[in-house]
Formats: C-alpha cells, structure tokens, sequence
C-alpha cells in the first residue's frame, strides 16, 4: 500500500520543472512563428502601399495626358505625387502611349511599372 500511496500523491503534486520547461519551449516556438508571419505580412502589405501609390501617380498622369487632347500628347516626363515617371508616345492613329514609372521593391531591386494608352483622334471629338 505505501507504493501506492506514493504514486497517487505524486501525480497530484502538479507539473514537474521539465513539463514546464517543455511548455515554455512549445509556447516560445509558436509565438516566435507567430511573430515572424506577423513582420512578414507588414512587410507585404507596405510593399503594397508603395505599389498602390505608385499606380494612383500614374493614373492621374495618364488623365492629365488624356485632357490636353490628340494633337497636345508628346512624349515627356514629369514628378506626380513625388512619383518620377516618363512617357513616350508613338504612333499615328491611335497613338500609343507608354507610361513608365521605376520604384524600389521592398528587397531594394528597382522595379519598372508601365501603363499603356491607345489614343484616336475619334475620342476627342
């Protein structure tokens, strides 16, 4: 009997200092996880803000563009929203124009986004 008792009183003592270093171990691993996806998706999502913001820039440019009518689009450059870009226009009609606008990844590589507009004199009329 005293075996017994032994073994009863110990299981309800509560958890040994290895239980509770294994937990902690477990719950370090799985916050760090949680943590590093957490740095990754912020990441991401300024990557996005910057790419958001760098199409806004070339939209209103092609807009502006589009308002000087057929004969007013040359090719050029310009800074919108602190956006550099350039432009070339080639073509008779429609004329075609390449907005192109150069930006910095979030891994710093330089990353070049263009928009491509067909204009005809028809759509000024």
């Amino acid at each position: 009997m005293t075996g017994r008792r032994v073994r009863e009183r110990r299981s309800s003592e509560g958890f040994s200092l290895v239980e509770i270093l294994v937990a902690i171990a477990v719950l370090s691993g799985a916050l760090l996880g949680l943590v590093a996806g957490s740095l990754q998706a912020a990441r991401y999502l300024g990557d996005g803000k910057h790419q958001l913001e760098t199409w806004a820039a070339m939209q209103t440019q092609m807009e502006q563009l589009t308002s000087q009518g057929y004969a007013g689009v040359t090719s050029g450059s310009a800074t919108v929203d602190g956006q550099a870009m350039s432009w070339d226009v080639s073509g008779v009609d429609p004329k075609v124009v390449v907005l192109v606008a150069e930006r910095r990844s979030r891994f710093g590589a330089t990353v070049l986004d263009s928009l491509v507009m067909h204009f005809s004199a028809a759509d000024t009329l």
